[in-house]
């Protein structure tokens, strides 16, 4: 994936649809743009990377904040 793609027209395509039917969108390109050490070929994660992506979603989506 390249990042113009992923930002530019598939961000726009799921924020339109969140948005048209009322769903919270989590933005997880952004939580984990900066964490390359756990996403080594930028797209897959390792260990550490999924359990990270776990983490933030269950806080995002329940407010709670897991360890």
């Amino acid at each position: 994936m390249h990042d113009e793609r992923v930002n530019g027209w598939i961000s726009t395509a799921v924020r339109t649809m969140a948005a048209q039917y009322g769903l919270p969108l989590v933005d997880m390109n952004r939580l984990t743009q900066h964490r390359g050490e756990s996403f080594p070929d930028k797209l897959h994660g390792n260990e550490s990377g999924y359990r990270y992506i776990a983490l933030r979603y269950a806080n995002e989506v329940f407010g709670a904040e897991l360890m």
